[in-house]
């Protein structure tokens, strides 16, 4: 459920700012106009990301230096070797709305169990088929980001592609990521691609 974080007015480009909502502390970053969110407690000591630097798309700690991707929440540079959460955002006229029940973290690690890409659904998805020429440079490299990703919309919610058949039978219940993440016991348990991430 989307619920209200923070106003526009409030960060402005190349600022960020730390929120504490549903018992979730969230660092709210503007990216040249586009706002991003991930975990504002450093995966390493437990430090306030939103009291550190703000580089471009990159936040560095202020107390040792972990450095990570305020589009993904992926590590950049350590000691830490863990990802923050990433929570995707709506901008909706000053407001700025973000789900903070992601139950599966938006991980490359994630993402190679995927196996949203053998799903009947997206088969004869021309957009699918792009991003998929994408992929090998996608996993390779630091950029990550779900709107290229043709998968793990367990994590990322509905899919950027429009062209996909969600009337196909879906086959997330055999995803390794539906196993280790036990989303029998969620909400939705299928299509995510069409009905949103897990929770």
């Amino acid at each position: 459920m989307e619920i209200e974080i923070a106003y526009t007015k409030d960060i402005a480009p190349g600022n960020m700012v730390g929120v504490e909502k549903n018992g979730k502390a969230v660092l709210i970053a503007n990216v040249n106009g586009t706002y991003y969110a991930i975990g504002n407690i450093c995966t390493h000591m437990g430090c306030n990301l939103s009291k550190g630097i703000l580089t471009e798309d990159k936040v560095q700690c202020a107390c040792h230096g972990s450095v990570f991707n305020v589009k993904t929440g992926a590590v950049e540079k350590g000691p830490t070797e863990i990802p923050e959460p990433s929570y995707r955002l709506r901008v909706d006229g000053d407001r700025i709305l973000a789900d903070l029940d992601v139950k599966v973290p938006f991980t490359k690690s994630n993402a190679k169990k995927c196996i949203c890409w053998q799903c009947p659904v997206q088969a004869d998805s021309d957009c699918i088929k792009k991003n998929e020429e994408k992929m090998g440079e996608v996993m390779s490299t630091k950029f990550f980001e779900p709107e290229i990703v043709p998968g793990l919309y367990c994590s990322s919610g509905v899919a950027s592609c429009k062209d996909i058949d969600t009337s196909q039978t879906c086959i997330c219940y055999k995803c390794p990521v539906f196993v280790d993440y036990n989303l029998a016991e969620g909400q939705p348990i299928d299509h995510y691609c069409k009905n949103g991430n897990a929770k």
